[in-house]
């Protein structure tokens, strides 16, 4: 493995065993102090402490692992940073257990006491390269981040466990080391050299609601879910980092859901690296199909979300309908709400059926059908309104009048308000007759349906029904 940012080389501190000598067993009080296991009994523990100044580099490619300065592109140990090391040496004049935890000094030099089980009378060096010794990096103010937990700190037999179900934080990671989970194992004469075994998501999550509290949730949908709470700002926007742990694992495979809604993590496949921090912003749209009676009104796009009216952040793709109705539409498959399109499908009123000098060979139905091909939307279909349809998009769960529906489309975002006429539906009435709406200013018969031969030239709008 390529070595990067190696820290300038210490001198291994006390590498003599003169300067090495055990120091004396540590007085009943002193050691009684160390642990509290059930908080209602003190154990005494008979372990040596042992002072140790170790060096540490990290490993890793420049162009895989993410940085903590960002000027300098260099991975720095920050003040607070410490090194939990611990390992067994059951050689004949051995230590047995050892654990500590050294506090970083300068460069790559971290220094403190570990704890043996027995007298050891050797050199650090000799000690923590019989093969067993490993150490992890806890960087400053981890205990914020949930990810690690103590057993018995303070003693020979102390053990870290990451928690790799809570590695979550309300902010963005701005050092790797706050996920990364590094660990290493030591060489004679060199040190240990950390390797870092998650990968680390930031995200940016906009067009949610503001200054709200929302729950967040990154599962691979078979073993482990990673959940944690952020509230949006001003702008309604979430900014949160999660470690995985499952490098090498395609980002596709995770499911990520902010505030109850889903949100696509990438389109195509992409390796997660150990090490490396991934930046993704994505927008928080809600889906037609979750559609609820404040969505009326709104726009869908191609891919199938809601949209606001205006310059919504994270709309990359057409919007093409509006929402008129939410509820059941008449057809078991689409229940959700029908939407009409922003503009007609065509400039000239159509004949019912393909007979119109206008219509080109397609009927009134087939030429809303079309735009299931022109203009597909996700999770929904084109079609031609029946008259039971249109019915619910002037009612009072759809726009409420035939003039609010007819006159609703914003024009600042391609649509058309509907001409003062006739509009064809699917319904028919026999073989010659079939039903249009009347989205004229008659006192008596605007917004009423009526029938009328299918040879009739009169406007055609396509539903999306969802």
């Amino acid at each position: 493995m390529k070595t990067r940012n190696i820290f300038k080389t210490l001198a291994f501190a006390m590498m003599m065993p003169a300067m090495l000598l055990t120091t004396a067993c540590s007085s009943e009080d002193e050691l009684a102090n160390n642990k509290n296991i059930d908080n209602t009994e003190a154990v005494i523990n008979k372990g040596y402490e042992l002072p140790v100044t170790v060096n540490v580099t990290r490993q890793g490619d420049s162009d895989m692992r993410a940085t903590f300065n960002e000027s300098t592109r260099k991975l720095e140990f920050s003040a607070g940073d410490q090194l939990f090391v611990k390992g067994n040496d059951y050689s004949a004049s051995g230590a047995g257990f050892f654990a500590g935890t050294l506090k970083w000094q300068s460069g790559g030099t971290f220094s403190g006491t570990i704890l043996t089980e027995k007298e050891y009378t050797g050199t650090i060096d000799d000690l923590f390269a019989k093969g067993s010794t490993l150490a992890t990096l806890i960087p400053a103010n981890y205990v914020n981040y949930s990810y690690f937990s103590f057993t018995n700190e303070g003693t020979y037999e102390a053990s870290v466990t990451p928690h790799y179900t809570k590695t979550f934080a309300s902010s963005k990671a701005t050092a790797v080391e706050q996920f990364s989970n590094e660990v290493g194992g030591y060489t004679f004469g060199t040190g240990f050299a950390l390797i870092p075994t998650n990968a680390i998501l930031n995200f940016t999550i906009t067009c949610l609601a503001t200054n709200t509290g929302v729950d967040v949730a990154l599962s691979d949908g078979v073993s482990f879910t990673i959940s944690g709470g952020v509230t949006t700002d001003d702008s309604g926007t979430a900014t949160f980092a999660i470690g995985v742990r499952y490098y090498n694992t395609d980002l596709n495979d995770f499911t990520l859901k902010v505030g109850g809604k889903s949100i696509p993590l990438v389109s195509s496949s992409k390796k997660l690296a150990a090490g490396k921090i991934y930046n993704i912003n994505r927008a928080a749209f809600t889906m037609a199909a979750d559609a609820t009676s404040a969505d009326k009104g709104k726009l869908i796009c191609t891919d199938g979300h809601i949209h606001a009216y205006g310059a919504d952040a994270g709309c990359t793709k057409d919007r093409v309908a509006m929402i008129a109705y939410v509820g059941a539409t008449g057809d078991a498959t689409y229940s959700h709400g029908l939407a009409l399109a922003l503009e007609d499908v065509s400039n000239n009123r159509l004949t019912w059926n393909n007979t119109g000098t206008n219509n080109g060979n397609k009927s009134a139905a087939e030429w809303c059908s079309s735009w299931n091909t022109s203009k597909p939307v996700t999770g929904a279909t084109w079609l031609l309104a029946s008259q039971d349809q249109w019915g619910y998009m002037l009612g009072t769960n759809g726009a409420g009048s035939y003039t609010a529906l007819r006159d609703g489309f914003n024009p600042s975002v391609g649509g058309t308000n509907m001409v003062s006429n006739y509009y064809w539906t699917s319904t028919e009435k026999n073989s010659a007759l079939s039903w249009v709406y009347d989205f004229t200013d008659d006192v008596t018969y605007g917004g009423t349906s009526m029938e009328t031969s299918k040879t009739n030239e009169y406007y055609v709008r396509a539903c999306l029904a969802f």
